[in-house]
């Protein structure tokens, strides 16, 4: 009894090895398509030559893999003062100029921003300014993904308004050679006797 059990259980385990080797390997795949650490050596960065860059220890913009992150910017002057004290549409004409002269570094414009993040102390006046100021920073209908945050206080006290962008570098490939001359003939395609059509119209279009 215990013999025939056993010829009976040895093609079932035998077929259940073969199933599980040639099943397909659990795959994973990345979460990002972008590295999670980047090596010091290939990052670009840009300041604008302020005092508090060296005081707090940072950059204005970063370049890494073809994507530009750019530090908050807020409405300053050269020397640190609050450009707008009080008003919500100055302040925010101004941080998004600043903008605008850290991607200029990068040769980038406000056409190559990918997302925005803007952090406001007053939503409501955000909102009244927001629209218009941004219409006019961009495009009439901006193709920017954008995120309002209202916090309680920034940096600076008398500032409103600090925006954080990332953008995208565009891509410059090799340029393909045109015009290029070379030695060898022209070849021709088509049928049979240089090129001729079978009805003997003359040479092929193809």
């Amino acid at each position: 009894m215990k013999t025939e059990f056993l010829l009976l259980l040895v093609p079932v385990l035998v077929m259940f090895l073969l199933v599980w080797g040639c099943a397909e390997p659990q795959r994973s795949y990345p979460v990002r398509d972008y590295p999670m650490s980047i090596p010091p050596g290939i990052k670009e960065t840009k300041s604008l030559g302020t005092s508090w860059e060296n005081e707090f220890g940072l950059v204005q913009g970063v370049k890494a893999g073809g994507v530009v992150f750019l530090s908050g910017q807020l409405s300053l002057d050269e020397k640190g003062m609050v450009i707008g004290k009080g008003s919500m549409d100055l302040q925010m004409r101004h941080a998004y100029a600043n903008v605008a002269k850290v991607l200029q570094q990068f040769s980038l414009t406000m056409n190559d921003v990918l997302e925005e993040t803007i952090y406001v102390t007053d939503m409501p006046l955000a909102l009244t300014a927001g629209p218009k100021v941004r219409r006019e920073v961009y495009t009439e209908h901006p193709a920017v993904a954008s995120t309002l945050v209202q916090v309680q206080r920034l940096a600076f006290a008398d500032a409103l308004v600090e925006i954080r962008i990332i953008a995208k570098a565009p891509q410059v490939g090799p340029s393909r050679p045109t015009d290029a001359q070379s030695d060898e003939p022209p070849k021709r395609r088509g049928g049979r006797g240089g090129g001729m059509g079978r009805g003997g119209g003359g040479a092929s279009p193809f």
